[in-house]
């Protein structure tokens, strides 16, 4: 079993960029990024399109915002991990989050929930809607499809998943 996902960009506007996910060929959400540009601005440029390596990575930033429990394969936000009784926490550990390898000029590029742009330094944001936050495009629902998406995926994560990002063809 492995991870096979796809973005097909399809909106490029002066400050961000949308796209459709795809997971294993079906389309189950939608992705925000940083706009796209010929040159790399660290932050503020939109991952180039190509096929990329999917691996897992903890994140300073990131991993201790859901807790993964191995058995259950279920992710728990980090303020219910926190309501949780000592005897209970020893099931779980941080979360490793997706991390798209091999970028050209980019490290450390990740899947993870967010609205906007602004909440990405280049990585990829996915949710189950298109809408508006604060007059920017965005992703919506971003936490809960965060978390089906992860406990979809994850258990299947190997040497062989890739993903693929598409730009808009003219």
């Amino acid at each position: 079993m492995s991870v096979n996902l796809f973005v097909k960009r399809f909106n490029i506007e002066p400050d961000w960029t949308t796209g459709k996910f795809y997971e294993d060929g079906k389309m189950t959400g939608f992705t925000m990024e940083d706009e796209i540009r010929n040159v790399k601005i660290k932050g503020e440029t939109a991952i180039w399109a190509g096929k990329y390596k999917l691996e897992s990575r903890f994140s300073p930033k990131f991993s201790y915002k859901f807790y993964w429990n191995k058995k259950t394969e279920k992710l728990l936000w980090f303020m219910d991990y926190n309501k949780l009784p000592k005897s209970q926490k020893a099931d779980f550990a941080p979360h490793l989050l997706f991390w798209i390898t091999n970028v050209k000029q980019f490290e450390y590029i990740l899947i993870h929930w967010g609205n906007t742009d602004d909440d990405t330094d280049g990585c990829l944001i996915i949710g189950d809607k298109m809408g508006t936050v604060n007059g920017k495009g965005a992703v919506i629902n971003s936490k809960k499809f965060y978390i089906d998406f992860y406990e979809r995926n994850f258990p299947k994560l190997d040497y062989n998943s890739y993903i693929t990002i598409q730009n808009p063809t003219k």
